[in-house]
Protein backbone atom coordinates (compact mmCIF):
# COMPACT_ATOMS: atom_id res chain seq x y z
CA UNK A 1 0.00 0.00 0.00
CA UNK A 2 1.32 3.36 -0.96
CA UNK A 3 1.42 6.13 1.55
CA UNK A 4 0.69 9.59 0.45
CA UNK A 5 2.07 12.60 2.19
CA UNK A 6 -0.05 15.61 1.73
CA UNK A 7 1.58 18.96 2.10
CA UNK A 8 -0.82 21.76 2.68
CA UNK A 9 0.28 25.21 1.86
CA UNK A 10 -1.66 27.91 3.50
CA UNK A 11 -1.52 31.04 1.53
CA UNK A 12 -2.57 34.17 3.24
CA UNK A 13 -3.87 36.94 1.15
CA UNK A 14 -2.21 40.16 2.07
CA UNK A 15 -4.60 43.01 2.35
CA UNK A 16 -3.32 46.39 1.47
CA UNK A 17 -3.20 48.53 4.55
CA UNK A 18 -1.89 51.57 2.75
CA UNK A 19 -3.47 54.83 3.71
CA UNK A 20 -3.35 58.16 1.98
CA UNK A 21 -3.54 61.56 3.60
CA UNK A 22 -4.59 64.42 1.38
CA UNK A 23 -5.88 67.95 1.71
CA UNK A 24 -9.22 68.03 -0.09
CA UNK A 25 -12.09 70.43 -0.59
CA UNK A 26 -15.53 68.90 0.03
CA UNK A 27 -17.81 70.02 -2.79
CA UNK A 28 -20.92 67.79 -2.59
CA UNK A 29 -22.55 65.40 -0.14
CA UNK A 30 -25.35 62.85 -0.19
CA UNK A 31 -28.28 64.23 1.80
CA UNK A 32 -29.47 60.81 2.98
CA UNK A 33 -26.12 59.16 3.74
CA UNK A 34 -26.31 59.90 7.47
CA UNK A 35 -29.28 57.53 7.61
CA UNK A 36 -27.84 54.55 5.75
CA UNK A 37 -24.28 55.03 7.05
CA UNK A 38 -25.44 55.48 10.67
CA UNK A 39 -24.24 59.03 11.25
CA UNK A 40 -21.71 58.91 8.43
CA UNK A 41 -21.46 60.63 5.11
CA UNK A 42 -20.99 60.11 1.39
CA UNK A 43 -18.86 63.02 0.17
CA UNK A 44 -17.45 64.22 -3.11
CA UNK A 45 -14.10 65.95 -2.62
CA UNK A 46 -11.48 67.41 -4.92
CA UNK A 47 -7.79 68.16 -4.68
CA UNK A 48 -6.80 71.79 -4.93
CA UNK A 49 -4.66 71.22 -8.02
CA UNK A 50 -6.01 73.86 -10.40
CA UNK A 51 -4.49 72.27 -13.50
CA UNK A 52 -5.33 68.60 -12.93
CA UNK A 53 -7.77 68.20 -10.02
CA UNK A 54 -8.45 64.71 -8.69
CA UNK A 55 -11.96 63.87 -7.53
CA UNK A 56 -12.79 61.32 -4.83
CA UNK A 57 -15.92 59.80 -3.44
CA UNK A 58 -15.33 59.44 0.30
CA UNK A 59 -17.43 57.21 2.53
CA UNK A 60 -17.38 57.99 6.25
CA UNK A 61 -18.97 55.48 8.63
CA UNK A 62 -17.85 56.32 12.18
CA UNK A 63 -19.21 53.13 13.78
CA UNK A 64 -18.91 50.76 10.87
CA UNK A 65 -21.42 49.52 8.35
CA UNK A 66 -24.54 47.47 8.73
CA UNK A 67 -27.92 47.66 10.36
CA UNK A 68 -26.52 46.30 13.62
CA UNK A 69 -23.88 49.03 14.06
CA UNK A 70 -24.32 51.05 17.24
CA UNK A 71 -25.49 54.65 16.99
CA UNK A 72 -22.77 57.21 16.35
CA UNK A 73 -21.82 59.47 19.24
CA UNK A 74 -22.04 63.24 18.67
CA UNK A 75 -18.25 63.54 18.74
CA UNK A 76 -18.04 61.04 15.83
CA UNK A 77 -20.29 63.05 13.52
CA UNK A 78 -18.83 65.29 10.84
CA UNK A 79 -18.87 68.98 11.78
CA UNK A 80 -21.65 71.06 10.23
CA UNK A 81 -19.14 73.53 8.81
CA UNK A 82 -18.01 70.75 6.44
CA UNK A 83 -21.45 71.01 4.80
CA UNK A 84 -21.70 74.82 4.96
CA UNK A 85 -18.37 76.10 3.65
CA UNK A 86 -16.87 74.49 0.58
CA UNK A 87 -13.89 76.84 0.58
CA UNK A 88 -12.30 75.02 3.54
CA UNK A 89 -9.59 72.43 3.12
CA UNK A 90 -9.84 69.20 5.09
CA UNK A 91 -7.11 66.68 5.77
CA UNK A 92 -8.53 63.23 5.11
CA UNK A 93 -6.79 59.97 5.89
CA UNK A 94 -8.42 57.21 3.87
CA UNK A 95 -7.93 53.78 2.34
CA UNK A 96 -9.34 51.74 -0.51
CA UNK A 97 -12.22 49.43 0.49
CA UNK A 98 -10.84 46.33 2.23
CA UNK A 99 -13.71 44.36 3.70
CA UNK A 100 -16.98 43.34 2.09
CA UNK A 101 -19.03 46.00 3.90
CA UNK A 102 -16.73 48.74 2.63
CA UNK A 103 -16.86 47.36 -0.91
CA UNK A 104 -20.66 47.25 -0.81
CA UNK A 105 -20.82 50.83 0.50
CA UNK A 106 -18.73 51.99 -2.45
CA UNK A 107 -20.65 50.01 -5.05
CA UNK A 108 -24.22 50.42 -3.76
CA UNK A 109 -26.54 52.57 -5.80
CA UNK A 110 -28.95 54.36 -3.51
CA UNK A 111 -31.47 55.94 -5.86
CA UNK A 112 -34.03 58.42 -4.61
CA UNK A 113 -37.18 59.25 -6.51
CA UNK A 114 -39.78 61.98 -6.72
CA UNK A 115 -43.00 62.20 -8.69
CA UNK A 116 -43.33 64.43 -11.69
CA UNK A 117 -46.52 66.33 -12.57
CA UNK A 118 -47.99 63.19 -14.18
CA UNK A 119 -47.35 61.05 -11.09
CA UNK A 120 -44.50 59.17 -12.74
CA UNK A 121 -41.52 58.38 -10.47
CA UNK A 122 -38.26 59.92 -11.66
CA UNK A 123 -34.81 59.62 -10.09
CA UNK A 124 -33.35 62.70 -8.44
CA UNK A 125 -29.78 63.75 -7.86
CA UNK A 126 -29.04 62.70 -4.31
CA UNK A 127 -25.98 64.94 -3.95
CA UNK A 128 -26.17 68.56 -2.82
CA UNK A 129 -23.59 71.16 -3.67
CA UNK A 130 -21.84 72.73 -0.70
CA UNK A 131 -21.98 76.55 -0.56
CA UNK A 132 -18.74 78.35 -1.47
CA UNK A 133 -17.38 75.32 -3.31
CA UNK A 134 -16.32 75.56 -6.90
CA UNK A 135 -15.73 72.78 -9.35
CA UNK A 136 -15.87 72.46 -13.08
CA UNK A 137 -15.81 69.49 -15.40
CA UNK A 138 -16.43 67.03 -12.59
CA UNK A 139 -16.28 63.45 -13.87
CA UNK A 140 -19.14 61.02 -13.52
CA UNK A 141 -19.36 59.97 -9.85
CA UNK A 142 -19.42 56.31 -10.87
CA UNK A 143 -15.91 56.76 -12.32
CA UNK A 144 -14.39 58.34 -9.20
CA UNK A 145 -12.18 56.42 -6.82
CA UNK A 146 -14.26 55.50 -3.79
CA UNK A 147 -12.33 55.55 -0.52
CA UNK A 148 -13.14 54.86 3.12
CA UNK A 149 -12.35 57.70 5.53
CA UNK A 150 -10.27 56.77 8.57
CA UNK A 151 -9.81 60.24 10.00
CA UNK A 152 -10.28 63.90 9.15
CA UNK A 153 -9.34 67.33 10.46
CA UNK A 154 -9.57 70.91 9.32
CA UNK A 155 -6.35 71.99 7.62
CA UNK A 156 -4.63 74.81 9.45
CA UNK A 157 -3.78 77.70 7.15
Amino acid sequence: MKSFIMIVLILTATTSIAQEKLALQVIEYDKAAAVYFNGGADLIAVSRDAINPTYYRLIYAPVGFGFDAPPAKPVQLLPLVMFNDGSLLWLFTFHAPRIEEEKVACSAKFTQYTQDKDGKFIPINRYSKIPKSSHKDMPNKALMSCMIVDNFSLEKR
